[in-house]
């Protein structure tokens, strides 16, 4: 991986950067194959089928996440735990009403619409980690 001279900060960023989108394509592609698991094959409703696979790979996310992307912080594993939970409880709801949208409004694929609602929500998973859970307390 490249370093910017002088820009330690920014480096370290990078890095956590990196690291996160490695563990959030993991969890995206633990996410996808459950929801077509739920979805396509075992005929759950595909917001419901979003639920399940969201919640399913949350816990990866976590637990993975924490050990690669993320130093633990001085607040403990429990109080992390609660705070992602909430980070992803938010993310679970811009999920389902990405998706919803999607399928229900343009007539996308549920597939397509999941797709675009990971995404969206990697966004305000990495963001809301990054800048509020796993920022240092002093």
């Amino acid at each position: 991986m490249f370093e910017i001279q002088g820009k330690p900060k920014l480096n370290a960023f990078i890095r956590r950067f990196t690291r996160y989108f490695m563990v959030g394509g993991l969890s995206a592609i633990i996410d996808w194959t459950l929801f077509a698991l739920f979805y396509y094959i075992g005929g759950v409703h595909y917001r419901v089928a979003a639920l399940c696979s969201f919640s399913l790979a949350f816990v990866f996310n976590f637990f993975t996440g924490r050990k690669f992307a993320y130093a633990p912080t001085s607040r403990g594993a429990k109080w992390e735990m609660a705070l992602v939970l909430l980070v992803s409880l938010i993310g679970l709801g811009v999920n389902d009403q990405i998706l919803k949208l999607s399928v229900e409004t343009f007539g996308l694929d549920e597939m397509i619409g999941k797709v675009i609602a990971t995404a969206v929500t990697f966004v305000w998973n990495f963001s809301a980690r990054q800048f509020w859970v796993y920022r240092e307390v002093t």
